[in-house]
């Protein structure tokens, strides 16, 4: 029965020795895989500067689904251990002779010690990759933090500095303003320039004005529209000063062909009341037409420098020549003209009615007139006299009479009634012609 017992113990111990062998297996492949994790997390640590957060996020997976693996391997380890601890204890518990065989299975103790150390030793990797995974879940956190802290501070650049939302698509593009190798950029060495520059900013902005970029964009803004507005302007101030030019050539043209004819008609009307005489409008010596024009007078064959050498008389016929030229020139239907012989003698005066009559056969003259030699020319004349203390007018017709030495004054206007007034004077209007 002993040696039965002894059989069984020594089977017992093969089938440790057994289990004993495929726990060092198993052991050797979670080494293994161990240093496989560990080399994993080192090819993560070096490689986490230039992997993108989409690729951090695959490679967390992995790392999550070997680890969930790992944990399954060491469950299974310790349950195995568990069960080879259960028949240790029960194998103690036999007689001293069978415990005098059970001492040498000690070797197999000493391997399953082993093995457990060496799990210890993969539950602190374990716990490790543990660790390093929650650090690289907060690092891709803190990632995801900061990528949108600056997709935010992007989006409040582009807002401060429209120039960016304009210009970004020639970030990075070779020849242009902003060209440069994005490959090359040390994010922490800008960062620190970023701050550097920042630091500069808020201790010059005491000097500074901050609205000045946006006030330059607004006054950028306007001043195109200015220079649009100028050349706009400037267009059109071309267009007036063609038209302006067009308009002095054509009143210089005028201007000419009015002085030409008002003296030829000046000095003819001039030499029908003065014998000998001639008178035209001329510019002063050095200047044009344009800038004015003065009154020339030629007494003989001599042209006169001044007016002051003509007498009374003659410069008042030489006035009347030059108003009923301008009126030749430009008609009217009735001329009025107001004792216009006053200072002059009869001979003057004489010589003033034929100038009208020969100058002016079309018009009609109204003339007011106290002296016989208008009275001559004249085909309608109106007296006014006094009768029984009130003013009357009388009309005689003189077409082709004359009117021998009459005292009465030339033209008036008097009624006994505004009736008879009227009546006369639409008479007169009618039938008076030069």
């Amino acid at each position: 029965k002993l040696k039965d017992e002894i059989e069984r113990v020594k089977t017992e111990e093969n089938r440790l020795r057994s289990q004993q062998e495929a726990q060092a297996a198993k052991v050797g492949d979670m080494e293994m895989e161990k240093e496989s994790i560990e080399r994993d997390v080192e090819a993560l640590e070096a490689s986490m500067s230039g992997q993108t957060l989409e690729e951090m996020r695959e490679e967390l997976g992995g790392l999550q689904t070997a680890h969930n693996r790992s944990k399954e391997k060491h469950q299974a380890i310790e349950d195995k251990l568990a069960g080879m601890n259960q028949s240790r204890q029960a194998r103690l518990v036999l007689s001293g002779g069978v415990y005098e065989w059970v001492a040498p299975s000690q070797a197999i103790q000493d391997d399953i010690d082993a093995l457990e150390n060496k799990l210890v030793d993969l539950k602190e990797a374990k716990a490790a990759a543990e660790s390093e995974v929650k650090k690289q879940t907060k690092g891709l956190s803190e990632l995801q933090g900061a990528l949108n802290a600056t997709g935010s501070r992007l989006e409040k650049l582009e807002g401060d500095r429209p120039w960016i939302s304009r210009e970004k698509s020639e970030f990075g593009v070779a020849g242009s303003e902003w060209d440069f190798d994005a490959s090359e950029l040390d994010l922490r060495q800008s960062q620190r320039q970023l701050a550097q520059y920042e630091k500069d900013q808020k201790e010059a902005g005491r000097d500074l004005n901050k609205k000045a970029g946006m006030q330059y964009e607004q006054s950028k803004v306007a001043a195109q529209k200015l220079l649009a507005d100028k050349e706009t302007t400037l267009a059109e101030k071309r267009e007036i000063e063609r038209f302006r030019d067009s308009l002095d050539d054509r009143k210089s043209e005028e201007l000419t062909r009015t002085v030409h004819q008002v003296n030829k008609w000046f000095g003819g009307i001039f030499r029908s009341l003065l014998p000998n005489v001639n008178a035209k409008l001329s510019p002063p010596q050095g200047m044009t037409q344009l800038e004015g024009l003065e009154l020339k007078v030629q007494l003989g064959s001599v042209w006169k420098e001044s007016l002051s050498e003509l007498s009374g008389g003659q410069k008042s016929l030489l006035a009347l020549s030059l108003v009923l030229a301008l009126l030749k020139f430009n008609p009217a239907p009735m001329y009025i003209l107001d004792e216009v012989d006053a200072a002059l003698d009869v001979s003057h005066t004489t010589n003033i009615g034929r100038m009208i009559k020969e100058y002016f056969p079309q018009a009609q003259f109204i003339i007011v007139s106290l002296k016989d030699g208008m009275f001559n020319n004249a085909n309608v004349l109106f007296r006014t006299r006094f009768v029984d203390g009130t003013s009357a007018v009388s009309r005689t017709e003189l077409r082709g009479s004359s009117v021998a030495a009459s005292r009465s004054p030339g033209v008036a206007a008097g009624s006994q009634n505004a009736r008879g007034r009227k009546r006369r004077a639409a008479d007169a209007l009618q039938e008076t012609e030069n």
